[in-house]
């Protein structure tokens, strides 16, 4: 995993363990513990460089169901690569992972909205998921990355698991 945030014991890199509850030390063995969102985010504390596109504050380095993601603690949208948002959602169904999320409808104002890519500052498209769930997601075409506001992410796993 690339999430790392230095270890308060020694000052090594620590990593994300595999199973995604703690982050570990493999110079001193220390650990930390990290929390889980009630959309599934491991933070691990460290900032990810970015900056939250919603509301500015700094980004932490996060994980969804192993992948590499970053979080904002403040709004709880979350920033991913295009390529892992599927894998998300796969492994989120497979493991038949049911988290409650509000029954949502994109409307005019959520389409409206616009906000600026972290890592490009270029203006991110806005459009409705075309798959089940009414969700609106934000793109940047330029890095791949997409924009999923809270509780997006729980409210287009829960669509494709009534879908079945």
């Amino acid at each position: 995993m690339r999430i790392v945030t230095d270890c308060e014991n020694c000052g090594a890199a620590m990593r994300l363990a595999e199973s995604g509850g703690y982050l570990f030390c493999e110079y001193c063995t220390s650990l930390r513990f990290v929390s889980e969102t009630d959309e599934g985010v491991v933070a691990s504390g460290a900032g990810s460089g970015e900056h939250c596109p919603a509301c500015r504050v700094e980004l932490k380095a996060a994980s969804v169901e192993g992948q590499d993601v970053s979080y904002c603690d403040r709004c709880r949208g979350i920033l991913l690569k295009s390529a892992v948002f599927r894998q998300v959602i796969d492994a989120r169904i497979k493991r038949g992972c049911s988290r409650e999320a509000p029954n949502r409808i994109a409307d005019d104002e959520a389409l409206a909205r616009t906000i600026s890519c972290p890592r490009c500052r270029v203006e991110m498209s806005r459009h409705p998921y075309y798959g089940p769930g009414d969700a609106v997601i934000d793109c940047c075409g330029e890095c791949l990355l997409l924009w999923l506001d809270h509780p997006e992410l729980t409210v287009i796993v829960k669509a494709h698991q009534q879908r079945r």
